[in-house]
């Protein structure tokens, strides 16, 4: 069978097989600009449910120019601006490293039916004979907040953690959240996360950090 897309163009903005006049499929764009939107949830689905993926997910997605890192990395670049990058004025420079593609990065995306609404991800350090995973850059789509899906999005990545480094018999998780996201430290506080002693720089502002007890 022919693909249907061999013919489709590779948009120049946001690098998806779509024609200008179309609205993109995987990340929402139209035109030849820049500017982007989260698709909006169409009430299909209202069960909140997560992918996780990392650098290596390398297969087709949905046509043989995509692959599953491409479409899902761009979903949560999307949402991470939005949040990040426009709500905390965080450079985008700063907001997107190297850390992203590492092999000790897992990402995790949330969706209310194929409306992508929250994000996290975290990173696994080594120091000496300690084990230390660092969640970060967790948030959520503003309209979609105040429904426990931040609550939900943690306990998916420290579930993650637990099944990544079932190996380690406890490992150490800290959680980094920035100055300015006041709402986001008294989520953690009610889970039972401790505040450290020294803020976290990271991306140019200064983070509280806080540790947490793995799950078993």
């Amino acid at each position: 069978m022919a693909n249907l897309q061999s013919d489709v163009p590779i948009c120049p903005s946001c690098k998806h097989p779509h024609y200008p006049e179309v609205r993109c499929s995987i990340c929402g764009h139209k035109g030849k600009g820049n500017s982007f939107r989260l698709p909006k949830f169409q009430g299909a689905d209202n069960n909140l449910h997560f992918i996780d993926f990392d650098a290596s997910a390398t297969e087709d997605c949905w046509c043989q120019q995509i692959t599953n890192w491409n479409a899902l990395s761009s979903l949560a670049g999307i949402l991470r601006r939005h949040v990040f990058c426009t709500e905390l004025k965080i450079l985008e420079e700063q907001e997107f490293t190297e850390d992203d593609s590492s092999p000790n990065t897992r990402h995790i995306l949330g969706f209310l039916g194929d409306s992508p609404v929250s994000y996290a991800r975290w990173r696994l350090q080594i120091e000496s004979d300690t084990v230390t995973a660092v969640i970060d850059r967790l948030c959520v789509k503003d309209y979609y907040r105040g429904r426990g899906i931040a609550r939900a999005t943690l306990h998916h990545a420290m579930q993650d953690i637990h099944v990544q480094l079932h190996h380690v018999p406890a490992p150490t998780i800290l959680v980094l959240v920035p100055v300015d996201a006041v709402d986001m430290q008294t989520k953690l506080q009610q889970e039972g996360g401790v505040i450290m002693t020294n803020q976290v720089v990271s991306r140019g502002v200064p983070n509280v950090c806080f540790l947490l007890t793995p799950t078993g």
